[in-house]
């Protein structure tokens, strides 16, 4: 039989534990499986899928399909972004995180200043940025966004700044929204997009982002 003096015993015991703070305070390598849940979150629309991957980065899955693989869509959103790199995702016409196909919206922070990135898979994405109005004074996000897929002019997104009806904590009553007052038009823009998306779902991904709203509207452009 092979005797173990104390020294390395407390040797191992250290080394043993050393690793363990290392998983726990790293969550590298060591970390549980992504956690997922499905329900209904206040402020959202019914019906979601939740998955978080760490690092202060989700993924929202809202399982209530779209009208339709050619369809078009009116989403509301509002989140607060957190830090300067902050970004979101919104995802159309696609079936799922792992086969990342559709439309893909990109709000990304840099700063003080947010940028909107659009495309599809394999395409070029185009980014625009947008006015500082976009953004309140606490970095909020207050956004409509209309997607027309599968129309015969190819993809068409039109955005409004919907922190324009608030004054201060007071919501005023929405305007009347069309596609001569939108805040972008990729139309109008010259931005051609083609679909890529086979599914019928819609999704929010996110990083350094808190998410107050997310539901959908009969759209407004024909």
């Amino acid at each position: 039989m092979q005797l173990v003096d104390g020294n390395s015993r407390d040797m191992a015991s250290n080394f043993y534990f050393a690793v363990l703070f290392f998983c726990l305070v790293t969550l590298q390598g060591c970390a549980p499986e992504p956690l997922k849940s499905t329900t209904s979150h206040e402020g959202m629309e019914a019906h979601v899928m939740t998955t978080l991957l760490g690092g202060n980065q989700s993924q929202i899955l809202f399982l209530k399909p779209l009208k339709g693989l050619d369809s078009r869509e009116h989403f509301r959103v509002s989140a607060r972004l957190l830090r300067p790199q902050s970004n979101l995702t919104l995802h159309s016409h696609f079936m799922g995180y792992k086969n990342r196909d559709g439309v893909q919206i990109r709000f990304r922070r840099d700063g003080d200043q947010l940028y909107v990135d659009v495309g599809t898979p394999g395409a070029i994405r185009q980014t625009h940025p947008l006015p500082t109005g976009f953004l309140s004074s606490d970095f909020t996000l207050r956004v409509r966004i209309e997607i027309h897929d599968g129309v015969s002019t190819g993809i068409r997104l039109i955005l409004w700044n919907d922190n324009q009806k608030f004054v201060g904590t007071t919501e005023l009553p929405i305007k009347f929204l069309s596609s001569a007052n939108a805040d972008l038009d990729t139309l109008r823009l010259g931005w051609i997009f083609n679909s890529h998306g086979r599914g019928v779902f819609w999704g929010i991904e996110t990083q350094y982002v808190t998410i107050t709203n997310a539901d959908r509207e009969a759209p407004y452009v024909d």
